[in-house]
């Protein structure tokens, strides 16, 4: 209960910031959560950047993608990035799982794309007669 209650303690830190409205503020606050981390010796998470950035993880993401101008997109790209690198650096000294370091490298650090291949495993033959013929030719009523 008392790691939990630091966990929380942590996190609600930064829960009554003020959505940073200029890129000089964003730029003051991304400086702030991050000697603020490094003061208290807490992880740094993308979620907690968002916190402390006064919003949720779309709307930033959203800034990433350029949606405020280059200025707030690069900042942002260099906050994940140094996210990224204590990620990388905790799960090589086994400090954090390697499957939830592949999850979060692959849901907020890394471009992901996805391929859809259309796939009948019944084959070409929609028509629900024909499926029902070859299955019951497939099964033996004996």
């Amino acid at each position: 209960p008392s790691e939990i209650s630091e966990i929380l303690k942590n996190v609600l830190r930064w829960y009554p910031m003020e959505i940073v409205k200029t890129d000089e503020e964003c730029a003051e606050r991304l400086n702030l959560f991050f000697k603020t981390v490094q003061e208290t010796g807490e992880i740094p998470t993308v979620e907690k950047m968002c916190l402390a950035l006064g919003t949720v993880r779309n709307t930033v993401w959203a800034w990433e993608q350029g949606s405020l101008g280059p200025v707030r997109m690069h900042m942002i790209k260099k906050a994940k990035e140094i996210l990224a690198a204590m990620d990388a650096e905790l799960v090589s000294k086994g400090k954090i799982p390697q499957i939830t370091y592949i999850f979060r490298a692959k849901n907020f650090f890394g471009k992901q794309e996805y391929v859809l291949t259309p796939n009948n495993p019944l084959g070409d033959t929609a028509d629900p007669e024909t499926v029902r013929k070859r299955l019951s030719e497939g099964t033996s009523e004996d």
